[in-house]
């Protein structure tokens, strides 16, 4: 059962490719995790979690490849041009979904082609703070002022 979850733990990552048919033998060579941020991160604090029971579950080393820069472009771009062995994932945050937006002709990669999402990791809430001596308490009240 164990072995179970570890497994479907893994499959919670974005692969930067469709997983090849899996031969028997599937995984017989250490699986890369690419984080394109630095080290300590909340992704890179997720993705050492999962470590351990991946490798557990699956009997070889999970390694982890903190590639940080360009608001995580390299990383990306890293994971993007792996070969498509199913050995090389990405382990990524909103800021992938960003990208695209931001750099439309500048991106070394095709977020939507050169990617397969499976499942999403964590949810987490993004909030807005100001100085208690702010004389605001909305989101209104601060455009206004």
């Amino acid at each position: 059962m164990f072995r179970i979850a570890c497994a479907s733990l893994f499959t919670t990552l974005i692969a930067p490719f469709a997983l090849p048919a899996t031969a028997a033998g599937y995984p017989e060579k250490p699986i890369r995790l690419v984080i394109p941020f630095s080290p300590g991160g909340g992704t890179d604090l997720l993705s050492r979690a999962l470590q351990d029971r991946l490798e557990r579950a699956l009997g070889v080393p999970v390694i982890i490849d903190n590639r940080a820069g360009a608001g995580g472009t390299i990383g990306v771009t890293l994971a993007a041009r792996a070969a498509p062995d199913g050995y090389t994932f990405l382990v990524t945050s909103a800021s992938y979904t960003f990208a695209p937006g931001l750099y439309k002709k500048d991106l070394p990669y095709d977020a939507s082609k050169d990617f397969k999402p499976l499942s999403m990791l964590t949810q987490q809430p993004l909030i807005l703070a100001v100085h208690p001596s702010m004389p605001v308490k909305s989101i209104k009240e601060l455009i206004a002022l």
